[in-house]
């Protein structure tokens, strides 16, 4: 069973019986009544969110329609349609840093833990009208976790890939301090990715000459330091 597997594959395989499983029960009938329906997509979209990580986006939306279609009255159902689609919202917020860009970056690493500590509060509920489908969620967690923090580290290799490249050029200096700070960084709660923020501002901060010229960049940073709004702060820095 999946949420007795002791390994990362053999969970993998488990969860894959269960899919196979539901999805000949969902054969049998097509009724509100069969929880097939509702469970072979459910399960679906989880295994998609944890095992096919960046081809996963458009196939759990797909997976999540479906299930949502099927909920009706069930809070149970709804409550674990919730935590997978906050999973899913998670994998999504963290899959955007890869662009390196402060824009993209704005608000993912924080929100990821969000999206995933929600997800676990939706688990507490469900624990006793759906113990197996919780477990089994719950057995995921962690896989998902090393999935995100695989991804975290594929950013900070590039950033130290455009540091060296940025060698000899104008952008060396800002594009190795940027790396620097990005090297430190890790999902984790908001306090802790505030100061992230504060530490690259005064990094940069310091790296722009206070003249006329560089009015403008000056200011962002200021705005960025100021602002309350840990969603705004990654995007007001433009550089």
């Amino acid at each position: 069973m999946a949420s007795q597997a002791e390994t990362d594959e053999d969970y993998k395989k488990e969860l894959e019986k269960a899919i196979e499983f539901f999805e000949t029960a969902a054969e049998e009938s097509y009724g509100w009544d069969n929880p097939a329906q509702f469970c072979l997509p459910f399960y679906r979209s989880f295994h998609t969110i944890i095992f096919k990580k960046q081809e996963a986006k458009e196939e759990v939306n797909k997976y999540l329609e479906e299930a949502k279609s099927v909920i009706g009255s069930s809070e149970s159902k709804k409550q674990l349609f919730e935590a997978v689609q906050n999973l899913a919202e998670a994998l999504k917020e963290v899959q955007n840093l890869e662009t390196l860009d402060l824009q993209a970056m704005k608000d993912e690493l924080n929100f990821y833990r969000k999206y995933c500590d929600h997800a676990a509060e939706l688990m507490k509920c469900t624990d006793e009208k759906a113990p197996f489908a919780t477990k089994v969620l719950r057995k995921g967690l962690p896989i998902l976790d090393r999935n995100l923090k695989e991804l975290l580290e594929e950013i900070q290799e590039k950033a130290k890939t455009a540091c060296q490249v940025s060698q000899g050029t104008a952008t060396q200096e800002i594009a190795c301090a940027v790396s620097r700070e990005v090297q430190k960084w890790e999902i984790s709660d908001p306090k802790k990715m505030v100061q992230n923020i504060e530490d690259l501002a005064y990094i940069l901060k310091n790296k722009v000459a206070d003249v006329p010229e560089n009015e403008y960049i000056i200011s962002k940073i200021e705005l960025m330091r100021n602002e309350i709004d840990l969603n705004k702060q990654y995007g007001i820095l433009l550089l």
